[in-house]
């Protein structure tokens, strides 16, 4: 990490109260391990992510809220660093990893993605992975652009296609995985889009997973069948997030396999 996002970093942390909780809280949240395909990672309940997971996205409820990625409605606490012009760091104050930020566009335009503007922030943020949700895809702003970014080594799915996996079409993935700049700019289905910068190389590396729902059928179930688990980036990168307890202790193997079957498309 640059020294001056991590000075930046530990001066939030420092005097912004909340955001500084919600990080040390992750010293306490539960975790367990899944497998999925060749696909090794984790479950965490993370109740401070109800913020986001159980975020109503329909049009109405966006339109009907002030969006708290404009630099009018963010706490006074949380200020921001720019990283290229245009596009500002700012600490996500529900962080799901040790160190997680969120990277938005100056202006209030909505959620679209830029291949070129991921790779040149990638390039800013060596040894972080930079992803971005599409709207439909486990963006719960939709309404204004934004990518997020955190460390390479905590996502599974980064870390296996950098180091543990040689060929996309026999090592199986639960869900269809695009690699070529083209297809996933004319890819016309919402995505996970993601970006980094491997220690080893002086090129950024990209991948998408194109989506066919942005929750599980579970998502609007009642207990025992609920799974409260909204798909974005990270949970597709191999560590699936839900802040009720209850939903945790329930969910197993097949529940993620279902769950990336309902979102992903499926390689054939």
């Amino acid at each position: 990490m640059k020294e001056e996002i991590k000075e930046f970093f530990e001066s939030q942390l420092k005097n912004w109260e909340l955001a500084r909780r919600n990080f040390e809280a992750l010293n306490f949240v539960k975790k367990k391990p899944f497998k999925c395909g060749v696909l090794n990672g984790f479950v965490q309940y993370n109740p401070a992510r109800s913020v986001s997971t159980l975020a109503k996205v329909d049009k109405n409820s966006i339109a009907n809220r002030k969006c708290f990625l404009c630099d009018e409605n963010r706490p006074n606490e949380q200020m921001k660093f720019e990283l290229i012009p245009g596009w500002n760091l700012l600490v996500n104050p529900f962080p799901i990893l040790p160190f997680h930020f969120t990277i938005v566009n100056s202006k209030h335009t909505p959620q679209k993605l830029d291949v070129e503007t991921g790779i040149e922030l990638a390039r800013q943020l060596p040894r972080f992975v930079v992803f971005f949700n599409d709207d439909g895809a486990g963006a719960s702003a939709p309404d204004h652009m934004h990518f997020q970014a955190v460390p390479i080594e905590e996502l599974p799915l980064i870390k296996l296609l950098d180091t543990g996996i040689k060929d996309l079409k026999t090592d199986k993935l639960p869900f269809k995985i695009l690699t070529e700049k083209e297809e996933i700019k004319t890819c016309k289905d919402p995505m996970n889009v993601y970006f980094w910068l491997p220690e080893v190389d002086k090129e950024v590396k990209f991948i998408a997973i194109p989506r066919k729902a942005h929750r599980p059928r579970e998502y609007d179930m009642q207990p025992p069948s609920r799974r409260a688990i909204s798909p974005g980036a990270i949970d597709m990168a191999g560590i699936i997030v839900t802040p009720i307890e209850e939903d945790f202790d329930l969910t197993v193997d097949k529940d993620i396999e279902n769950i990336y079957h309902q979102v992903g498309f499926i390689d054939e």
